[in-house]
C-alpha cells in the first residue's frame, strides 16, 4: 500500500515534524472482542507493552530472521493478526497477506505460499488438518516453520505432518484473549504427547485450586496468569472484568510477570516434570457422579493419547433425572480394533484412572 503513488504523494504532503505525544506502555493499544459463555462479546483491552513483548518474545521463539517470510492467515478480528502483522513488521519481515482464492483446496494454498515464498505461518488446528488430508500435494519449499494454535492439536497430525515435513518446525501457541496473544508456545516433537510448553517472558503462570493455592507437579488445576501481557478487562463490562480478573495472592512488587492482578482463565492444566504445561480441558465442563467430582476433559485427553483411537469425546449423559453419566464417543484407529476395543479402552483408562472415573 506505501508503494501506491497516491498514497506516497498524500504522506509526502503531511507535516513530519515528530509528534509530541507518545504512547506510554500502558495505552490502549487495541481492543478485540471475544465470545463468552453467556452469549454476550467481550471487548478484551490489550495495552502497548503487551504487545511489545510479545513480538519480542516471538522473535526469539521462533528464530525470525530478516529472510523470512510470514503469512497473515488471521482476520484482523482475530487477535492471531497481532502476532503475524507486528511480529513481523517489527522485525523486518516480509508479511504476506493471504488471498481468498489460496483457500480453495491444499493445493491451492501451497501453490500460492510457494509462489510467495512463505516460510512462516500460523493456522487453526482445521485447516492443518485439512492440509494434512491431502497427501498427494507438494509443500511449499520454502517452509521452515508452522505454529497452531487455538485447540488441541491431535498426536496422529503430528506424526503426520512430521512424516510429510521431517524438516521443518512444528510448534503449538496457547493463550486466551485476555492475554497478549500468546501465554505459552512450545516445539512438537513427533514421539512425545502433546504439551503446551512453557510461559513467555515476563509472564507468570499458576496452576490453582479454587481456593487459588498452588498445586504439585501433576496435580490438574486452574490456570491462571499474570504479567506485562495482561488484559485491562471487559470494556464496559466492570462486573465481569472483576470475576476473572482477581487480586493475585503471589504479587511480587517490582517482578513484572508477578503482577497485581491475575486472570482465571478457566482452562484445566498440570505442570509436567519437564516444566511444561499439559492442557487438560475446560474447568466448566466439571461434573459430580456418585459424589465425585469428575473432569470430563481429563478422561477424554487420555482416550486421544490411546493408540487405539483416532479420535475421542467425552460427554455427560443427563438421560436419568437423578444420575449423571460420562459416555465416550470414541472412533478406532483401524477397523481391525474394533473387535475388543470397548474391553481394552477400560482397561487402558482403569490403569491410569481413579476407580470412580
Amino acid at each position: 500500500m506505501l508503494d501506491d503513488e497516491t498514497t506516497a504523494r498524500r504522506i509526502a504532503s503531511l507535516d513530519m515534524a515528530r509528534l509530541d505525544d507518545k504512547p506510554s506502555s500502558d495505552a490502549l493499544a487495541y481492543i478485540i472482542y471475544t465470545s463468552g459463555s453467556t452469549g454476550q462479546p467481550k471487548g478484551v483491552m490489550i495495552e502497548h507493552k503487551g504487545v511489545v513483548n510479545l513480538v519480542l518474545a516471538l522473535h526469539e521463539k521462533y528464530a525470525l530472521t530478516a529472510q523470512d517470510r510470514i503469512l497473515q492467515f488471521a482476520s484482523v478480528s482475530f487477535d492471531m493478526s497481532v502476532e503475524e502483522i507486528f511480529t513481523s513488521l517489527c522485525h523486518g519481515n516480509t508479511l504476506v497477506l493471504r488471498t481468498d482464492e489460496c483457500m480453495a483446496s491444499a493445493n491451492a494454498f501451497w501453490r500460492y505460499c510457494e509462489s510467495m515464498a512463505v516460510s512462516v505461518f500460523n493456522l487453526p488446528p482445521v485447516f492443518f488438518h485439512e492440509l494434512l488430508s491431502d497427501d498427494v500435494s507438494p509443500m511449499a519449499s520454502s517452509l521452515r516453520l508452522v505454529s497452531v494454535g487455538g485447540d488441541k492439536l491431535p498426536e496422529q497430525d503430528i506424526v503426520s505432518w512430521y512424516q510429510r515435513a521431517p524438516d521443518s518446525i512444528l510448534m503449538t501457541a496457547y493463550g486466551p484473549t485476555e492475554y497478549s496473544v500468546n501465554i505459552s508456545v512450545a516445539q512438537l516433537k513427533a514421539e512425545a504427547s502433546f504439551q503446551i510448553g512453557k510461559p513467555l517472558a515476563n509472564t507468570a503462570v499458576y496452576v490453582l485450586d479454587e481456593q487459588l493455592n498452588t498445586l504439585p507437579t501433576g496435580a490438574v488445576g486452574e490456570l491462571c496468569v499474570s504479567g506485562v501481557g495482561l488484559a485491562r478487562g471487559y470494556l464496559n463490562k466492570p462486573e465481569q472484568t472483576a470475576q476473572q480478573f482477581v487480586p493475585n495472592p503471589y504479587y511480587e512488587q517490582g517482578a513484572v510477570q508477578h503482577g497485581a492482578v491475575l486472570y482465571r482463565t478457566g482452562d484445566l492444566v498440570r505442570w509436567l516434570d519437564n516444566g511444561n504445561l499439559d492442557y487438560v480441558g475446560r474447568q466448566d465442563q466439571q461434573v459430580k457422579i456418585r459424589g465425585f467430582r469428575v473432569e470430563p476433559g481429563e478422561i477424554e485427553s487420555l482416550l486421544n493419547q490411546s493408540p487405539l483411537l483416532s479420535a475421542a469425546l467425552v460427554v455427560v449423559n443427563k438421560a436419568q433425572r437423578h444420575e449423571a453419566k460420562l459416555v465416550a464417543y470414541v472412533i478406532a484407529a483401524s477397523a481391525e480394533l474394533e473387535a475388543d476395543l470397548v474391553t481394552e479402552l477400560q482397561q487402558y483408562l482403569a490403569e491410569r484412572l481413579p476407580s470412580y472415573m
